[in-house]
């Protein structure tokens, strides 16, 4: 049943949801079919007015007021003096890469276009600068 505005300024759907057609409008048909009073009335509900739309603010304001009284669902939850925690986090067993030992001067090997190529001279660019293009650095002749 939409109030005076079908949506808020937001564009949110403003309604208020019937269980079942009431038969007339009265505290206990509101208590009993209208969706909206049964989330007050079990305290999973918190009032929020949208004025125009306030046609059933007067009793809303009851039913949370009495679901609070009775602390009856979030109104039930207690406050604890100890803050709840988390369980501290399991260590995670990591695997120890193996090793292969370091190559001697002069012996070593890398990967470049899937093959396997063997430095033994060379110059290496320090970072920043550029590599000679004439510097061949593989073996087979070809450059890395």
């Amino acid at each position: 049943e939409p109030d005076v505005q079908d949506r808020d300024k937001y564009g949110r759907i403003l309604a208020y949801v019937w269980l079942s057609p009431p038969s007339q409008i009265s505290d206990r048909e509101i208590r009993n079919k209208m969706f909206n009073a049964r989330l007050l009335l079990d305290g999973y509900a918190q009032l929020s007015t949208y004025p125009p739309n306030v046609m059933y603010v007067d009793y809303f304001r009851k039913y949370q007021a009495e679901a609070r009284d009775s602390s009856k669902g979030l109104w039930g939850i207690q406050e604890t003096a100890t803050p709840v925690t988390a369980p501290a986090p399991q260590p995670v067993p990591t695997v120890a890469p193996s090793l292969s030992p370091a190559p001697a001067a002069g012996d070593v090997t890398g990967l470049h276009n899937g093959h396997r190529h063997e430095v033994s001279q060379g110059w290496v660019p320090a970072p920043g600068e550029e590599q000679d293009p004439g510097q061949s650095f593989g073996g087979e002749g070809e450059r890395l």
